[in-house]
Protein backbone atom coordinates (compact mmCIF):
# COMPACT_ATOMS: atom_id res chain seq x y z
CA UNK A 1 0.00 0.00 0.00
CA UNK A 2 2.96 2.29 0.61
CA UNK A 3 4.32 1.89 -2.52
CA UNK A 4 1.00 2.40 -4.51
CA UNK A 5 0.79 6.05 -2.28
CA UNK A 6 4.65 6.45 -2.92
CA UNK A 7 3.80 5.94 -7.16
CA UNK A 8 0.68 8.15 -7.12
CA UNK A 9 2.72 11.32 -5.17
CA UNK A 10 5.97 10.69 -7.12
CA UNK A 11 3.64 11.69 -10.18
CA UNK A 12 2.71 15.08 -11.11
CA UNK A 13 -0.63 14.89 -9.33
CA UNK A 14 1.28 14.16 -6.34
CA UNK A 15 2.13 15.92 -3.25
CA UNK A 16 6.13 16.38 -2.41
CA UNK A 17 5.72 16.19 0.85
CA UNK A 18 3.62 13.15 1.07
CA UNK A 19 5.91 12.03 -0.97
CA UNK A 20 8.98 12.22 1.11
CA UNK A 21 6.47 11.11 4.20
CA UNK A 22 5.84 7.84 2.90
CA UNK A 23 9.68 7.52 1.43
CA UNK A 24 10.86 7.94 4.92
CA UNK A 25 8.22 5.34 6.12
CA UNK A 26 9.53 2.76 3.69
CA UNK A 27 13.12 3.51 4.70
CA UNK A 28 11.98 3.05 8.43
CA UNK A 29 10.80 -0.33 7.60
CA UNK A 30 13.85 -0.96 5.60
CA UNK A 31 15.44 -1.29 8.52
CA UNK A 32 14.62 -5.04 9.33
CA UNK A 33 16.81 -7.13 7.24
CA UNK A 34 13.26 -9.20 5.81
CA UNK A 35 11.68 -6.09 4.14
CA UNK A 36 15.12 -4.64 3.06
CA UNK A 37 15.82 -5.94 0.04
CA UNK A 38 11.92 -5.75 -1.50
CA UNK A 39 11.80 -1.87 -0.41
CA UNK A 40 15.37 -0.80 -0.55
CA UNK A 41 15.39 -1.13 -4.54
CA UNK A 42 11.59 -0.23 -5.35
CA UNK A 43 12.23 2.97 -3.10
CA UNK A 44 15.39 4.02 -5.10
CA UNK A 45 13.82 3.91 -8.70
CA UNK A 46 11.84 6.61 -7.31
CA UNK A 47 14.08 8.59 -5.22
CA UNK A 48 17.22 8.68 -8.05
CA UNK A 49 14.87 10.99 -10.57
CA UNK A 50 13.54 13.66 -8.17
CA UNK A 51 17.32 15.23 -8.14
CA UNK A 52 16.56 16.64 -11.53
CA UNK A 53 12.09 16.96 -10.89
CA UNK A 54 12.92 18.65 -7.37
CA UNK A 55 16.40 19.73 -6.82
CA UNK A 56 15.45 21.66 -4.16
CA UNK A 57 15.56 18.72 -2.11
CA UNK A 58 18.62 17.45 -2.46
CA UNK A 59 19.70 17.31 1.25
CA UNK A 60 16.39 15.00 1.66
CA UNK A 61 17.55 12.69 -1.71
CA UNK A 62 20.81 12.47 -1.01
CA UNK A 63 20.21 11.20 2.68
CA UNK A 64 17.36 8.87 1.13
CA UNK A 65 20.25 7.63 -1.05
CA UNK A 66 22.88 7.11 1.35
CA UNK A 67 21.38 4.91 3.43
CA UNK A 68 22.60 1.77 0.96
CA UNK A 69 24.06 3.66 -1.77
CA UNK A 70 24.21 1.38 -5.20
CA UNK A 71 25.58 1.09 -8.61
CA UNK A 72 22.70 3.32 -10.02
CA UNK A 73 23.22 5.88 -7.21
CA UNK A 74 26.83 5.93 -8.54
CA UNK A 75 26.15 6.50 -12.02
CA UNK A 76 23.20 8.95 -11.14
CA UNK A 77 26.13 10.86 -8.62
CA UNK A 78 28.54 10.41 -11.70
CA UNK A 79 26.10 11.97 -14.48
CA UNK A 80 24.75 15.30 -11.86
CA UNK A 81 28.26 15.94 -11.44
CA UNK A 82 30.06 15.54 -14.17
CA UNK A 83 28.13 14.83 -17.48
CA UNK A 84 25.67 17.33 -16.99
CA UNK A 85 26.39 19.30 -13.64
CA UNK A 86 24.55 20.24 -11.36
CA UNK A 87 23.50 24.37 -11.59
CA UNK A 88 23.59 25.26 -8.16
CA UNK A 89 26.73 24.67 -5.61
CA UNK A 90 24.23 23.41 -2.39
CA UNK A 91 23.62 20.50 -4.34
CA UNK A 92 26.98 19.95 -5.89
CA UNK A 93 27.64 20.08 -1.82
CA UNK A 94 24.86 17.21 -1.54
CA UNK A 95 25.88 15.16 -4.88
CA UNK A 96 29.55 15.45 -3.01
CA UNK A 97 28.30 14.52 -0.10
CA UNK A 98 26.52 11.41 -1.35
CA UNK A 99 29.27 10.61 -3.82
CA UNK A 100 31.75 9.72 -0.10
CA UNK A 101 28.93 7.22 0.95
CA UNK A 102 29.18 5.36 -2.45
CA UNK A 103 30.56 1.65 -2.52
CA UNK A 104 34.38 1.46 -4.03
CA UNK A 105 35.31 1.45 -6.59
CA UNK A 106 34.31 4.38 -7.77
CA UNK A 107 34.26 5.81 -11.61
CA UNK A 108 37.75 7.41 -12.27
CA UNK A 109 35.94 10.20 -14.16
CA UNK A 110 34.43 10.78 -10.66
CA UNK A 111 37.66 11.30 -8.82
CA UNK A 112 39.64 13.06 -12.00
CA UNK A 113 36.33 15.79 -11.50
CA UNK A 114 37.22 15.83 -7.47
CA UNK A 115 40.59 16.70 -8.29
CA UNK A 116 39.32 19.48 -10.77
CA UNK A 117 36.81 20.39 -7.79
CA UNK A 118 38.91 20.41 -5.16
CA UNK A 119 41.13 23.32 -6.61
CA UNK A 120 38.12 25.28 -7.13
CA UNK A 121 37.58 28.75 -5.40
CA UNK A 122 34.08 28.74 -6.47
CA UNK A 123 32.39 26.91 -3.72
CA UNK A 124 34.53 26.22 -0.59
CA UNK A 125 31.86 24.10 1.02
CA UNK A 126 32.16 21.85 -2.85
CA UNK A 127 35.67 21.85 -2.68
CA UNK A 128 35.96 20.63 0.92
CA UNK A 129 33.62 17.62 0.11
CA UNK A 130 35.23 16.80 -2.91
CA UNK A 131 38.32 16.66 -0.76
CA UNK A 132 37.16 14.60 1.77
CA UNK A 133 35.85 11.81 -2.01
CA UNK A 134 39.05 12.09 -2.47
CA UNK A 135 40.21 10.99 0.96
CA UNK A 136 38.01 7.65 0.75
CA UNK A 137 38.99 7.21 -3.02
CA UNK A 138 41.83 8.87 -4.41
CA UNK A 139 45.22 7.39 -4.50
CA UNK A 140 48.07 8.16 -1.79
CA UNK A 141 49.31 10.40 -4.62
CA UNK A 142 46.49 12.27 -5.15
CA UNK A 143 46.13 12.82 -1.21
CA UNK A 144 49.20 13.68 -0.82
CA UNK A 145 49.01 16.42 -3.39
CA UNK A 146 46.14 18.02 -1.78
CA UNK A 147 48.48 18.69 1.25
CA UNK A 148 50.53 20.87 -1.19
CA UNK A 149 48.34 22.27 -3.46
CA UNK A 150 45.19 22.88 -1.09
CA UNK A 151 46.64 23.19 2.53
CA UNK A 152 49.28 26.14 2.35
CA UNK A 153 46.85 28.46 0.25
CA UNK A 154 44.85 31.13 1.67
CA UNK A 155 41.58 28.74 1.64
CA UNK A 156 38.74 28.88 4.10
CA UNK A 157 39.09 27.06 7.20
CA UNK A 158 36.67 23.95 5.90
CA UNK A 159 38.79 23.32 3.00
CA UNK A 160 41.95 22.82 5.45
CA UNK A 161 40.02 20.59 7.89
CA UNK A 162 38.50 18.39 4.79
CA UNK A 163 42.74 18.19 3.74
CA UNK A 164 43.83 16.93 6.91
CA UNK A 165 41.05 14.68 7.28
CA UNK A 166 41.79 13.29 3.75
CA UNK A 167 45.72 12.94 4.94
CA UNK A 168 44.15 10.60 7.43
CA UNK A 169 44.28 7.72 5.12
CA UNK A 170 47.57 7.88 4.05
CA UNK A 171 50.16 4.87 4.93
Amino acid sequence: AWFARLEYHAGKEGDDRKFRAFANRILDAADFPPVRAAAYDRLMAFVLPRFESHPERSDQWAKMLSVAPTTETAAAVERLLVDSPAMFDWQRFQLWKLACQLPAPVSGRLVDKAVEVSASTLSEAVSAQAILFLGRFGSNAQRENLFLDQFKLQRASCVQRAVLIALQELP
